[in-house]
């Protein structure tokens, strides 16, 4: 800690300390393939990240405006006991997306509280059903983000789900995969889902072709039971995204 830029108050000390235990070691070292030089390396980079970014203090006050519409939010669980995180894009309004990266880091935080006991990891789920080239996120804003997430949550990330993607997802997707690490790509797969009660295919190909490299289609029931997905997905789940309910809930997450 003492090599830290700026030094460390007795709080961040403790609190990075905390963060630093021995699951955080084994987890860049893994991401390292055992080179435990490189390995030492991104703990002290993300030692001054956390530092300077403090991803987990991050107030629930200055986010809350990201969450109101649904876009993003927490709920049940995968067939591991891993959380899972959703962001549904067509519901993203916002125009301050360095408050919306902070929103998603808040969220992936959370996401680590609420791991049960022997769970290191999480599913994320990203609805891609009505996005197009009008209110797609910047390139910028998704580069940035899966560098964070990259460089400072080395296997966190179980597996990434598309759901619903289109010709316009994939060709996105072809500009941002070069800047993700090639294990992280392979975690990635692509199902269509549609309400309970009507028809999918669940691994249509019609939309097209994902990129080499990546996990290919899928069917999200392998993942997920019925009971943990929403009804809007295919799921038995009666969970509806409620703002006032979800933001008293996920505050309470310490």
């Amino acid at each position: 800690m003492d090599g830290l830029t700026g030094g460390c108050t007795d709080e961040e000390r403790a609190s990075l300390t905390k963060w630093a235990d021995k699951g955080t070691c084994r987890r860049f070292l893994t991401g390292q393939k055992w080179d435990a030089e490189a390995a030492m390396n991104k703990v002290k980079a993300t030692l001054q990240w956390r530092k300077d970014f403090r991803p987990d203090l991050i107030s629930a006050d200055e986010v809350e405006p990201e969450g109101v519409t649904g876009k993003s939010f927490i709920s049940g669980f995968d067939r591991r006991g891993q959380p899972l995180l959703y962001s549904i894009h067509r519901l993203d309004k916002t125009k301050t997306f360095d408050r919306y990266l902070r929103y998603c880091l808040f969220l992936l935080e959370k996401c680590l509280v609420v791991m049960p006991a022997g769970v290191e990891r999480m599913t994320f789920l990203i609805d891609n059903g009505g996005l197009g080239v009008f209110n797609a996120p910047p390139v910028s804003f998704v580069t940035k983000f899966i560098g964070i997430a990259e460089a400072h949550y080395p296997q966190r990330l179980d597996t990434a789900i598309m759901l619903n993607p289109s010709w316009f997802v994939f060709g996105l997707f072809k500009v941002v995969s070069p800047y993700m690490d090639p294990v992280v790509r392979a975690k990635i797969h692509f199902s269509t889902v549609s309400p309970r009660g009507t028809s999918s295919a669940n691994t249509n190909t019609s939309a097209g072709e994902p990129e080499k490299g990546t996990g290919g289609w899928t069917n999200i029931f392998q993942y997920i039971d019925e009971s943990q997905l929403p009804l809007q997905f295919g799921g038995t789940s009666t969970f509806v995204y409620d703002h006032a309910v979800f933001w008293n809930a996920i505050t309470k997450v310490q």
